[in-house]
């Protein structure tokens, strides 16, 4: 059976275009929820007019599934986003899909750069499986240079946030004093929960409001109000007037961009215009201290984060996946059929 994929961005390079339509992408990954960064993805591209499908790594199970979506969508290009070591199975299929000209895109947000960075097997399979990438785009400059140095290279487009440039409402001293933290219940000890907990302490004068923690562990103390985990953000960001976010790895938080873009101040443990830089107890100790005496909302970082996102990063990212669809070299459909013959034994699987 041939395939022909019928170009969608005009240029006639996958068949005959007759008309042109929307850009079809197969996003592969784990966890679509809303929250998601695959989430943020989908509505993001959505708003672009791009048609989605969702599929996700797979060890043998669930082919026709695949094929099917990939199949259903014409797919322009398929974005990979993993933060673990993929399946032999589902390399060799993406090795077929660039063999025959779909063009795959890895996205990196963070935490999949850092598992890079600490393991092996990791590594070894994005190394596999950047020999298919049409292109690499991380959402943040460092994750570029850490990229960098494992061989991989990249370029950067911001993480996507839902901009609906809300100013976080009035300022007053009520919310200046209040502080948000994002903790949640499972990898805890990633998110700083210890520096968090001494924080508190150390800081009674303060509220700190507790997001994404089910099992409320600071619920006990008096300067603590802990929500669990909340859908809906606008309210609690105009309640509040500072973000902490002391984290020991970080891509672009959207957290951080929803935060400036609201006029809140930021102390974070990464280094991002607009944001006060704190990564121990006594450098955020110090930041809280200096805070109480300011006046006014995050304005400059409001500023900070709306050049960041200008031009819009779905836009940004919908321009990589264009460029990767109109031009799949043959060398690089050569590769894709070297690895998509290769098989798994023992000592292959990454």
């Amino acid at each position: 059976m041939r395939l022909t994929y019928q170009g969608r961005d005009g240029s006639g390079e996958r068949g005959a275009t007759v008309r042109q339509r929307p850009l079809g992408v197969l996003l592969l990954g784990s966890d679509p929820g809303a929250s998601s960064p695959q989430g943020s993805l989908r509505r993001a591209l959505s708003r672009c007019g791009v048609v989605t499908g969702f599929t996700e790594p797979t060890d043998g199970k669930c082919r026709s599934r695949w094929y099917r979506l990939t199949l259903l969508l014409n797919a322009d290009a398929i974005v990979v986003l993993s933060y673990g070591a993929l399946p032999m199975l589902t390399l060799r299929k993406l090795a077929l899909a660039a063999a025959i000209g779909v063009p795959i895109v890895r996205w990196w947000v963070g935490s999949d750069v850092l598992n890079c960075l600490r393991m092996d097997r990791v590594k070894r399979s994005a190394l596999l499986l950047d020999t298919l990438v049409a292109a690499n785009v991380a959402v943040a400059p460092h994750l570029v240079g850490e990229l960098r140095t494992i061989g991989i290279s990249a370029t950067c487009v911001p993480s996507f946030v839902d901009d609906s440039r809300e100013n976080g409402g009035p300022w007053n001293p009520e919310v200046a004093r209040r502080v948000l933290v994002y903790l949640p219940n499972t990898h805890a000890d990633f998110y700083g929960a210890d520096l968090v907990g001494e924080v508190i302490r150390a800081n009674a004068d303060l509220s700190f409001v507790i997001v994404a923690d089910r099992e409320h562990r600071f619920a006990g103390l008096s300067n603590v109000e802990s929500l669990g985990w909340v859908d809906e953000m606008e309210n609690v960001y105009r309640r509040v007037g500072i973000l902490l976010r002391v984290t020991k790895h970080d891509g672009s938080p959207r957290m951080v961009l929803d935060a400036m873009l609201r006029r809140r101040h930021v102390i974070f443990s990464g280094c991002f215009p607009g944001c006060w830089l704190a990564r121990t107890f006594s450098e955020v100790h110090e930041r809280l201290a200096m805070l109480r005496t300011l006046r006014g909302p995050n304005d400059e970082g409001r500023a900070a984060a709306i050049e960041l996102l200008t031009p819009p990063p779905a836009e940004r990212f919908v321009g990589v996946l264009r460029e990767v669809a109109r031009s799949v070299s043959v060398s690089h459909r050569v590769r894709a059929i070297l690895t998509a013959l290769r098989r798994a034994g023992p000592r292959e699987n990454p």
